[in-house]
């Protein structure tokens, strides 16, 4: 394991006893950034039909600048949402489903008919065996002086195409393939009594094929599974570790592609109310705090970043 990572996990989890006392989240309004505040609108079936959000942002504690935007939600006859429109960018998002009532097709359309993102989900024997995305992301212009505006709706396409491979009702491997028909990815998965333990990802150069990464799962009595994962090192690349603190859970992510670590803390009735992002590589602690109505729907959320020691 390497010694940054080693530090990381020291700093945060301490000794074995330790394991079970991570600090329980604290939000410093004084060093507020940012703040959303979300109001809603319910239909007669107690469904959200208006979203309002209005962000605020903050200089030394102080407010500085706001903006509203909303979003407006359309239902089928069994509940599902099927459309969204976004005021931010001006956005319809349109979901279809199937006579099992599962999504088999996502698209997102901008203010000019554009499909900027896609995605469709095949189906046989009610599981999915096919999945194709398509996100359309703005092209930068080469000269930004003599920009017109239509060089906004100029292009780059990513598309993604990813096959699942059963064995009876236990998905055993998935495929991923490029543009071209090219295989990029494939995952292999493990189970012990119906239960994940394993998954083994390749990538391909060229012909050749070869283990990225091996992730192991660990049953947790707090809560779903833990996880560490190895790259071709044999180095702890990634990892999850779930604590039950004071009946609440807390969960602990290292993402060693960005060098970051994710603490979430949740409470009692499973709400997540609060996160800690930090950025290993530039020393940096992002806050964010979540604040729920009786619904369970979000009204506030809050954050702030600060420098971190990492000398401990």
């Amino acid at each position: 394991m390497r010694s940054l990572i080693s530090l990381t996990i020291l700093t945060l989890l301490g000794c074995e006893k330790q394991k079970q006392q991570i600090e329980k989240f604290v939000f410093d309004n004084t060093q507020i950034s940012s703040k959303s505040i979300n109001k809603y609108d319910f239909d007669e079936k107690g469904r959200i039909s208006t979203a309002y959000s209005t962000n605020i942002m903050y200089i030394a504690g102080v407010p500085l600048d706001s903006t509203t935007y909303v979003q407006l939600y359309e239902y089928n006859d069994k509940g599902k949402i099927v459309k969204v429109f976004d005021s931010m960018d001006s956005t319809w998002q349109t979901k279809f489903y199937n006579e099992f009532d599962s999504l088999i097709a996502d698209y997102t359309i901008n203010k000019y008919s554009d499909t900027t993102r896609m995605e469709i989900i095949n189906y046989l024997n009610k599981k999915s065996y096919k999945k194709f995305r398509r996100i359309l992301s703005m092209k930068m212009p080469e000269n930004f002086e003599n920009i017109k505006k239509e060089d906004l709706r100029n292009y780059d396409t990513l598309s993604y195409m990813t096959e699942f491979v059963y064995e009876d009702d236990l998905h055993i491997k998935s495929l991923s393939f490029n543009k071209n028909g090219a295989v990029t990815e494939e995952v292999e998965l493990t189970y012990e009594n119906g239960r994940i333990t394993k998954t083994i990802t390749y990538s391909f150069l060229g012909d050749n094929k070869y283990i990225r990464e091996t992730t192991f799962y660990s049953d947790n009595n707090s809560d779903g599974q833990d996880l560490t994962t190895i790259g071709i090192r044999g180095d702890t690349i990634g990892f999850r570790k779930t604590i039950l603190q004071d009946q609440a859970k807390i969960t602990i992510d290292y993402i060693g592609e960005f060098n970051m670590q994710h603490i979430s803390y949740y409470d009692k009735i499973g709400r997540h109310i609060g996160m800690v992002l930090l950025d290993l590589n530039e020393k940096t602690k992002t806050v964010y705090s979540y604040t729920y109505n009786d619904k369970g729907n979000m009204i506030e959320e809050s954050s702030y970043k600060e420098r971190i020691n990492m000398t401990r």
